[in-house]
């Protein structure tokens, strides 16, 4: 039996746990995500100044934060995601308006090359969809990320994501139809 301190493995070592601790590698991690996390923001509830409220409260509450990340090798995105996706979801509670009203401003520069009809059709199909349906969607499809990814942003296991996206598409097959667009357009 051995006395004394018990060694750290390598991943428990404060620089690989949290590479967000220090000031530097925040500012830089802003820089990096920061326009990611708001077009995510103004698509979840669907106004830009919203959004930019928003997106100070993600960036606030991440600096507040920091210290707890710990790398789970797939970078702190999806860590940053589950942060955002927790503020929107209060917001939209809160105030119980999802994707109806998009101004204009938030529909050029978050969906810039879209038809804009068909993407407040879009915005309507996903607004009737329950908010985990549309934080897998948001994730998944509009914000690219991977099933593990979004299983770490959503704290469930990648199966559950599997799960939630193949029930969420459908749930929004069976909006957009009510809205006129059939599989084929879709």
């Amino acid at each position: 039996m051995t006395t004394g301190p018990i060694p750290r493995r390598a991943d428990q070592h404060d620089g690989a746990r949290r590479p967000l601790a220090d000031r530097e590698s925040f500012e830089a991690f802003y820089r990096e995500h920061h326009r990611a996390v708001w077009s995510h923001l103004a698509r979840r509830v669907g106004n830009a100044a919203v959004a930019d409220d928003l997106t100070s409260e993600v960036f606030l509450a991440a600096l507040r934060w920091r210290r707890t990340y710990r790398d789970l090798g797939i970078g702190p995105r999806p860590w940053l995601y589950r942060v955002a996706s927790s503020v929107a979801a209060r917001w939209l509670r809160k105030n119980r308006r999802r994707w109806l009203s998009l101004d204009d401003d938030a529909v050029s520069r978050s969906t810039a090359d879209a038809d804009r009809e068909l993407a407040a059709t879009v915005r309507r199909a996903l607004a009737r969809l329950r908010e985990r349906d549309q934080a897998v969607i948001a994730l998944f499809h509009l914000e690219e990320m991977s099933v593990r990814e979004v299983a770490a942003a959503l704290g469930c296991g990648q199966g559950a994501v599997k799960m939630r996206l193949k029930r969420a598409r459908a749930a929004l097959r069976r909006e957009l139809q009510k809205e006129g667009i059939n599989d084929g357009a879709a």
